[in-house]
């Protein structure tokens, strides 16, 4: 595309806030896509923390299930993301039970989730690039991604409750959408 081109599509970008949370979006054919993100991730946990915020992210996601409307989340080591395309109200629906459920998590589900993210871990081969910041950075920031996020089998319910309230806030996220928000979006987020 030309320098013209690209510009254009820049000036179609626009942002604001929604709830508090600094919002950004451009229109884009096709079903509204939508991601939050947390500015978190395996580089701010510790050793003994490692894997919490992935604890956080299936706990937020739990009992949202719909076959018909696309929805996941992931969280690397920068970022928890949540996201989701479909109609107006299935976004909405989907952002706010997820804001909703980070506020107050299902901790009952705390046990079953740490044996789903084992699962998740057994069946990934170790990957290059992570191995090298394993020796780079060794059980810190970084370097955890390949440590086996041990911590996630040690924290109690209240830190995990405790770290998405400290990170899992509207001044720690962004939303991103393929159109403006929709009318009666809410991000009930602390």
């Amino acid at each position: 595309a030309s320098d013209t081109a690209r510009m254009s599509n820049l000036a179609e970008v626009a942002d604001t806030t929604v709830d508090g949370v600094h919002t950004i979006w451009a229109p884009c054919a096709g079903p509204l896509r939508a991601e939050l993100r947390f500015r978190v991730g395996s580089a701010d946990e510790t050793y003994l923390t490692s894997g919490i915020s992935h604890l956080v992210e299936h706990l937020a996601l739990f009992g949202i299930e719909d076959p018909a409307h696309h929805h996941n989340g992931y969280v690397d080591q920068s970022v928890a993301c949540f996201h989701t395309y479909g109609s107006e109200d299935d976004v909405i629906a989907f952002l706010d039970r997820v804001c909703t459920q980070i506020s107050a998590l299902p901790l009952h589900r705390l046990e079953l989730e740490r044996r789903v993210l084992a699962a998740e871990r057994a069946s990934r081969a170790r990957s290059l690039p992570g191995l090298a910041l394993a020796l780079r950075y060794g059980a810190a920031g970084y370097g955890l991604m390949e440590m086996g996020r041990q911590g996630g089998r040690l924290v109690r319910a209240d830190d995990v409750q405790q770290w998405a309230d400290r990170y899992f806030t509207r001044a720690n996220a962004v939303l991103l959408l393929t159109g403006p928000p929709p009318a009666g979006l809410r991000l009930p987020l602390k």
